[in-house]
């Protein structure tokens, strides 16, 4: 399935707020895209406008050649996996009974949800199954939530800030995993603040301000460019020549 995700004269307004101003932008396949860029630059807007959450104010995004994600939001947010920034939690129910709740959501059978969880508590190391959400720390919050996003094989997944919360080790194991799941023919976009972590994750990144892009490419080339060691370094290059 061609699953290059592209965004055409993406335009999108809150109000009198401009959080995305026409970008134009394809994330192709078989990579892991990092979407860089301060707070209020627009990469959680994209994530849920490229998911189905939210419709953009003009512009079109496309998956592949036939699926349009303003008319067929539906289809869009049955092959995507969304690990969102902030989530509402159902904090009475314990960490199995949260993953098994959407997992029926998913269509998930029971027996297929019960070796996905056990499956993603080893890969993850996540110990708490019978712990309630309300009781568990928000790095092993977070664990639960990129397993939710996970268990239905997604073949696009949104991250967005999916380590902000993690210790260093369970950082380094969903790195090396975002990295072995990117190697079975998936379309994934990261959205963090965090360069170092886009730099040892992805592929390429997209450099946002103010809901434009300031830069693009595949990181090794961004660093060649502007004469850089490191992504920050070159982020902070791109962002005082630029204003």
């Amino acid at each position: 399935m061609d699953l290059d995700i592209q965004c055409l004269n993406i335009k999108k307004t809150f109000g009198e707020l401009v959080a995305l101003d026409y970008l134009n932008h394809t994330f192709e396949i078989n990579k892991i895209h990092g979407i860089m860029g301060h707070n209020g630059a627009g990469k959680t807007t994209l994530l849920r406008m490229i998911g189905g959450i939210i419709q953009p104010t003009s512009g079109t995004i496309k998956v592949g050649e036939n699926l349009d994600v303003r008319l067929q939001p539906e289809e869009i947010k049955k092959i995507t996996g969304f690990l969102p920034e902030t989530a509402i939690l159902y904090k009475k129910l314990t960490a199995k009974e949260f993953l098994e709740f959407i997992g029926k959501l998913r269509g998930l059978n029971d027996q297929s949800i019960e070796e996905k969880m056990n499956h993603y508590f080893e890969i993850f190391e996540f110990s708490h199954p019978h712990k309630q959400m309300q009781d568990l720390s928000r790095g092993l919050q977070q664990k639960v939530l990129l397993i939710a996003a996970l268990m239905h094989e997604p073949l696009i997944l949104l991250l967005d800030e999916p380590i902000a919360t993690l210790d260093p080790m369970s950082a380094i194991i969903t790195r090396e995993n975002i990295k072995r799941i990117a190697k079975k023919g998936r379309n994934i976009l990261i959205a963090s603040h965090i360069p170092e972590f886009i730099e040892k994750t992805c592929d390429d990144v997209i450099l946002l301000r103010e809901g434009k892009v300031m830069e693009t490419g595949d990181i090794r080339s961004i660093l060649k460019k502007y004469n850089a060691d490191c992504l920050e370094e070159a982020y902070l290059k791109i962002m005082t020549i630029n204003k």
